[in-house]
């Protein structure tokens, strides 16, 4: 019998896994860059033709660019400039950046048109992009002031990646990804818990899978895979991988956004211990970061408008409550018992259209 189980949670696994693998490419400008090869020698004018094809990426890729940090503001007014004062692997990144998301997003609401999605609430989808935006806002800033440690447009980009396994697993199995998020929930476990408790795999390893085979630059893959547990981390990609990881934690610590995380953030001592950052540095940090969510929000195309401080405020304060009252659920559901559902998550997670 426990081979019969075996046998069956690894035909689950994967499938899961060919779901992943069937999410489509990265669009052609995406590509096309990509296969460039050398991009230190790469032409800016080359490059600067393949994106200025989307109207669209090109408005996102100079938003970004815009950042505060870089001081040149208003000043970029085209990709070749763009290119020019921040480097071409720069806006490889952004660029890859930006098409992840519109990937992922476009996967999103081909599945909500199916009709596959209809009635789960387990997933929070808006409030983890704005969770990621949060993350990859947080990394920019706590980089900028830790100078020639890690560059603050990395930073940014592989905080904005540091999720895509999560919202992969719930592109191919959202039914069982909706109700794992509500366990996590009730139990107050970290959402990787869940995950590999009924699917078999974490959001780092189907992440890490899907950034492979669309060729994301290494620090983002090791951020992807690591950002959760960065001690462990050696050699060239340590540092990024621990600033993500500090960003996640304050975004967690804050409210900025929705996880997927339901257990407690702890301190972010040894983070910023291990960064060279004094301990008050988040808090000191996050009203910038706050104020600065709602413009790359519009940037990176979430939202039509930027909305300022006042109106980030606003949904902190209602995924604060939201969390309040998880926890005050979750003891309730503890005293009457979660063992049964539990059981009946693994059941459903297992049944075929969940994982395909």
């Amino acid at each position: 019998m426990g081979t019969g189980a075996a046998s069956v949670g690894g035909e689950r696994l994967r499938a899961l896994l060919d779901g992943v693998d069937a999410l489509p490419p990265l669009p052609p400008v995406a590509r096309e860059l990509m296969s460039l090869g050398d991009l230190e020698h790469a032409e800016i004018e080359q490059i600067a033709r393949l994106i200025e094809l989307d109207p669209g990426l090109s408005a996102r890729v100079l938003g970004v660019c815009r950042a505060a940090h870089t001081g040149l503001g208003d000043r970029i007014r085209t990709v070749r400039h763009a290119a020019v004062m921040l480097g071409v692997d720069c806006i490889r990144r952004l660029v890859l950046s930006a098409q992840v998301c519109e990937t992922l997003r476009e996967q999103a609401a081909a599945l909500d048109d199916s009709g596959r999605t209809m009635g789960l609430s387990g997933f929070d989808r808006d409030g983890f992009w704005m969770h990621c935006v949060g993350v990859a806002v947080a990394s920019e800033r706590f980089a900028s002031r830790l100078p020639g440690l890690v560059a603050p447009e990395r930073a940014f980009i592989a905080g904005l990646l540091h999720g895509v396994g999560r919202l992969a697993l719930e592109l191919v199995a959202p039914r069982a990804m909706s109700r794992i998020m509500e366990l996590a929930a009730a139990e107050g476990v970290a959402g990787a818990v869940a995950e590999r408790r009924v699917l078999g795999i974490d959001h780092h390893g189907a992440g890490r899978r899907l950034a492979e085979r669309w060729g994301l630059p290494d620090d983002v893959i090791a951020v992807i895979d690591r950002h959760d547990d960065p001690s462990g981390v050696i050699g060239a990609h340590g540092e990024i991988v621990s600033v993500v990881a500090l960003a996640k934690w304050a975004c967690r610590r804050y409210h900025i956004g929705w996880s997927g995380d339901w257990h407690d953030p702890g301190d972010s001592r040894g983070l910023c211990a291990s960064l060279g950052m004094k301990p008050s540095s988040p808090r000191v940090l996050m009203p910038e970061i706050i104020a600065a969510c709602g413009v790359r929000l519009a940037d990176l195309g979430f939202i039509d408008e930027a909305f300022g401080a006042g109106e980030m405020a606003v949904r902190i304060a209602a995924q604060a409550n939201r969390q309040l009252d998880a926890c005050r659920r979750r003891g309730a559901h503890r005293r009457a018992g979660r063992t049964r559902d539990v059981a009946a998550v693994r059941v459903r997670a297992g049944h075929p259209s969940e994982a395909v």
